[in-house]
C-alpha cells in the first residue's frame, strides 16, 4: 500500500518542506551601518555573518537529512507496516461477518429442528391419545363413570 492509497492520487504527506528559520543574532539584528566602523569592526562583523551563514547551512543539511529519514520513515510505515495492519482488520472483519452468517445459519436450523420435534411429539401424542380413546377399555370405562360424574355435577350446582 503506498501513500497514493492511503490519501489519494499524487497526495503526500504533510511534512515541512523547508526548515524553520533561525532567529537572527540579536547584535546583528539592531546593527546598522554610521560609516564610523573602523576596518576590525567590519571584520568582526563580516566574520559573524559567516559563522551565522555557516550554522544556517548546517541547520538546513541537518533539516534536509533528517526531512529525508522521515519521508523514508513514512514511507516504510505506508508501505509495510499500516499495510498490513489495514489487510489484517479486513481478513478480521471478514471472519467476523462469517461467524456472524455462522451463527445465524445455527440458529436457524435450532429453532427450525426444535419446531420439528415439538411437532413430531404433538402427533405421536395426539395418535396416542386417539388410540386410547378409541379403545374399548376407555368405552367401557367412560360408560361405567358417567352416572358418577352426573352426580357430582348436581352436587356442586
Amino acid at each position: 500500500m503506498t501513500t497514493e492509497d492511503l490519501f489519494g492520487e499524487g497526495a503526500q504527506p504533510d511534512i515541512p518542506t523547508s526548515a524553520p528559520q533561525p532567529a537572527e543574532p540579536e547584535s546583528l539584528a539592531t546593527w546598522v551601518p554610521r560609516g564610523e566602523e573602523s576596518s576590525e569592526d567590519l571584520l568582526e562583523l563580516i566574520r559573524t555573518l559567516q559563522r551565522e551563514l555557516l550554522l544556517t547551512r548546517d541547520d538546513a543539511l541537518g533539516t534536509r537529512a533528517e526531512l529525508a529519514v522521515l519521508r523514508q520513515r513514512w514511507e516504510e510505515v505506508a508501505d509495510g507496516d499500516l499495510a498490513q495492519a489495514l489487510l489484517r482488520i479486513d481478513q478480521l472483519e471478514d471472519q467476523k461477518e462469517a461467524l456472524r452468517h455462522e451463527i445465524l445459519s445455527a440458529a436457524y436450523m435450532h429453532e427450525k429442528i426444535t419446531k420439528q420435534i415439538i411437532d413430531d411429539l404433538n402427533q405421536h401424542y395426539t395418535a396416542q391419545l386417539d388410540a386410547l380413546r378409541g379403545s374399548r377399555t376407555w368405552r367401557v370405562g367412560t360408560l361405567a363413570l358417567k352416572p358418577m360424574r352426573v352426580l357430582r355435577r348436581g352436587a356442586r350446582q
